[in-house]
């Protein structure tokens, strides 16, 4: 949990509070890290308010404060030219000798001034000759601050040893305070023959960091906005002005059981009943609070406490509030507050785990370990492009604000050559805004070198986004159209006062039932066709009826008006009675209906859409027709259907069948109008909610198989999408119908056996049932919910 500070930005000042005043932070332990975020405050006219400015960089840092290192050397860098050591305690004199043994860079000037030295030079000077300090070999950690300035027509740096913090971060993340919640304390009931009844409570519960306002929603109904300072008095009487039906004697009783909390009795009309639970909106997202990491588990941080059981240094957090633009910047730093912290030494570490305990009834089991934090994720790579030319070297600044950077150099021409690292440039990283590139004997020339200075951030943080709707890219589109969608939801809902109550919304699935049932093709007279164990040849003839072809090629449609004789597909545009092929019964074939001749058999064929394949309409089976009305299939609501089918075949080939599931939608004879309500036709769609194909052997072969249907908005208007369910993995399909009323069928069609067999003779069967947690049994079920 992170420790909230208010940082006050105009009095330098951290508090608990809102108000300034002195704290005492927590002591903390060495190896831990410790969490803090600072809320933004600033005061004027005696008056404190939290403010958002736009936070361009931050830093927390904790250590000493300007302390000088204890011993060590340093060497410092001009023009490329590296000086000898000079050992921390020199002498101006010595200082100012070293520096003027350095070749092209005399002149300088040193004095000595509590610990620092000031570096003075007139002659001789550009601005690519300032120092940068290089083999830093301070003790105990420590760096040489180079600051920079101009006087008296005199170019000065200052250098000042001083240790480095004992922990640091430049990595934060604006976090939002997590939101108010309610969740169910009790739940309410009532027995009606004892007359006993419990009323229903809710507990909302406002988390501490919470500082901005909030309102809680009945359904639709909402509470005007309360803060985080109202109590049970307000929060109650804002629920009985917003959140209950006028006139229907519902009541809300709010009481303050512990701090943070508030719970809500639904009372009076709503007495002895369970409600749906209360939610919490807030509205105005503020600008999340500035969080940072520090780890403690630093070699500085054990270094200090070798000799000490605590240490106590400043806590120093600075910010940079950006006053300009994301394109333009213009960044001020501001140190928001240094308040002590103490950190003590770790009096246990992982080292000293001690064996553990086994329970061997319950053995311990293997786990998967994933070492990741968000703060290993980046949102993408900050980079500088710049273009140097001459002899250099070249102080170039990238104003990325690290030094953790990548460089790459390369000829700056198109095709131009990549420079390696280790021959041609050296690259020292002179601030966190800047780098210095040197060329060893090499000059950029007039076509210079092209620098691109790269690093990877800024840490991905995804608790909180704080953006403004303008700042996002099309947001108030998007928004606008969802206003318009919650439009055409409310017109679909239905009309009441207040809220909808819920008690009076009928949830209860509908289920219509198709009966299981079984069948061997051809066998309505035998009982016992179909048996537990499939088809029971005991119960039926050795000799099978025909297993009927398909037939693959064009038909003849030259106005056939006899019996054919040759193999093919025949179109009778006049119709035509077909006798009985054995077991297989007659057939009356329409106008315009196919009829197929294979080896001396004749029955009727279906084409299946415009495929040139014919296919025996004796063998196809339809296994359930369901209505279904837009009262039913309301909005929201999903239509699924689900069922087991078990396939055999007794004979010696190769058969199929296609199973598949189409809907269609009624339409109705219009003119003359007016028109009473008819059915003119049912017009199946051509494209299948599911067209599967099943193969047919002699062993029993379970297909779990069915549909879903949801009808929701999409934008503004009403649809009905559909999914296929192949043995429990539903698919995305099309065919879905148009309306909301319509007849869903399934078939068994499309049966065929393999072209090599010559008047193959066996029985087919099939047993429809439903299933239930994926068991194939009892009756099938249409649910709509």
């Amino acid at each position: 949990m992170a420790t909230l500070l208010y940082g006050n930005i105009s009095q330098k000042t951290a508090s608990y509070t809102i108000e300034p005043g002195s704290i005492t932070l927590p002591t903390v332990v060495q190896g831990d890290t410790f969490t803090v975020a600072v809320r933004l405050t600033e005061t004027s006219n005696n008056t404190t308010t939290v403010t958002a400015p736009s936070i361009y960089s931050a830093r927390l840092s904790y250590g000493p404060v300007d302390v000088a290192p204890t011993a060590g050397t340093f060497k410092v860098r001009v023009n490329a030219v590296t000086s000898s050591a000079i050992t921390l305690g020199s002498t101006a004199a010595s200082v100012a000798a070293i520096l003027n043994t350095i070749s092209a860079a005399t002149g300088w000037s040193v004095t000595e001034d509590q610990g620092s030295y000031i570096v003075g030079r007139t002659a001789n000077w550009t601005t690519t000759s300032g120092i940068t300090i290089v083999e830093n070999n301070l003790t105990p950690d420590s760096f040489v601050r180079v600051t920079s300035y101009s006087a008296n027509n005199t170019f000065y740096q200052e250098l000042r040893p001083m240790q480095s913090p004992l922990a640091y971060t430049s990595e934060f993340g604006l976090i939002v305070p997590p939101a108010p919640t309610i969740t169910r304390v009790v739940t309410g009931y009532s027995d009606p023959t004892t007359g006993v009844y419990v009323n229903e409570v809710q507990r909302l519960y406002i988390p501490p960091a919470f500082d901005t306002t909030y309102q809680i929603y009945r359904g639709t109904a909402r509470t005007a906005l309360l803060s985080k300072d109202d109590g049970a008095t307000e929060i109650e009487a804002a629920l009985m002005q917003g959140c209950v039906t006028v006139g229907a004697g519902e009541i809300f009783l709010v009481t303050n059981p512990q701090n943070y909390t508030a719970d809500i009795e639904f009372a009076g009309a709503m007495s002895g009943a369970t409600h749906s639970l209360l939610t919490v909106a807030v509205p105005i997202s503020p600008q999340g609070d500035v969080t940072f990491d520090l780890d403690l588990n630093t070699q500085g941080m054990l270094a200090a406490l070798r000799g000490d059981f605590e240490v106590t240094h400043p806590l120093t957090c600075e910010v940079g509030i950006n006053y300009g633009t994301v394109t333009t910047p213009n960044v001020q730093y501001v140190t928001v507050f240094q308040q002590n912290l103490t950190v003590q030494a770790d009096g246990a570490w992982t080292g000293l785990a001690a064996a553990q305990r086994i329970n061997w009834l319950n053995p311990p089991q293997p786990v998967n370990y994933i070492p990741f934090t968000t703060d290993q994720v980046i949102t993408g790579i900050q980079s500088y492009t710049a273009v140097v030319t001459g002899a250099g070297p070249w102080t170039i600044a990238h104003n990325l604000g690290t030094e953790a950077i990548h460089v790459t150099v390369r000829e700056n021409i198109s095709n131009g050559y990549l420079l390696a690292l280790d021959g041609s440039y050296a690259i020292q990283s002179a601030t966190s805004q800047s780098i210095l590139v040197s060329g060893f004997g090499s000059s950029a020339g007039t076509i210079g070198w092209a620098v691109m200075i790269s690093s990877a951030g800024p840490t991905s943080v995804f608790q909180a986004h704080t953006h403004t709707i303008a700042q996002v890219v099309d947001l108030q589109d998007t928004l606008n159209a969802i206003g318009t969608r919650l439009n055409t939801l409310e017109n679909v809902l239905p009309n009441g006062v207040g809220i909808i109550n819920q008690s009076g919304v009928n949830t209860t699935p509908l289920t219509m039932t198709i009966p299981a049932r079984s069948e061997v093709l051809f066998t309505q007279d035998i009982e016992g066709a179909w048996g537990d164990m499939g088809i029971d040849q005991t119960k039926l003839p050795l000799r099978g009826p025909s297993l009927l072809r398909s037939f693959s090629g064009l038909a003849n449609n030259s106005n056939i008006t006899t019996a054919p004789t040759a193999a093919g597909a025949y179109i009778y545009s006049g119709g035509i009675e077909l006798a009985p092929m054995g077991y297989i019964p007659g057939d009356t074939v329409p106008p315009s209906g196919i009829v197929i001749y294979d080896e001396g058999r004749i029955y009727q064929g279906r084409q299946d859409g415009d495929n040139k394949t014919y296919y025996p309409v004796p063998y196809e089976v339809e296994l359930f027709r369901v209505p279904v009305n837009a009262n039913q299939f309301r909005v929201g609501r999903t239509l699924d259907v689900k069922f087991g089918l078990i396939a055999q075949m007794l004979a010696k080939t190769d058969a199929q069948w296609r199973v598949v599931i189409d809907a269609a939608n009624l339409s109705e004879v219009t003119s003359p109008s007016p028109q009473g309500m008819n059915i003119s036709s049912a017009d199946y769609n051509q494209n299948k909610l599911m067209d599967h194909r099943i193969m047919l052997t002699q062993t029993l072969v379970p297909h779990i198989l069915g549909v879903r249907l949801v009808r929701s908005l999409s934008g503004e208007n009403i649809v009905i999408t559909a999914d296929k369910n192949i043995y429990g993995t539903y698919e995305s399909t099309i065919g879905a119908p148009a309306g909301a009323s319509f007849i869903l069928r399934a078939r068994l069609i499309n049966f065929d056996i393999a072209n090599t067999a010559d008047d193959v003779r066996g029985w087919v069967g099939y047993s429809l049932k439903g299933v239930e947690n994926d068991t194939i049994g009892g009756e099938v079920k249409v649910t709509i919910s």
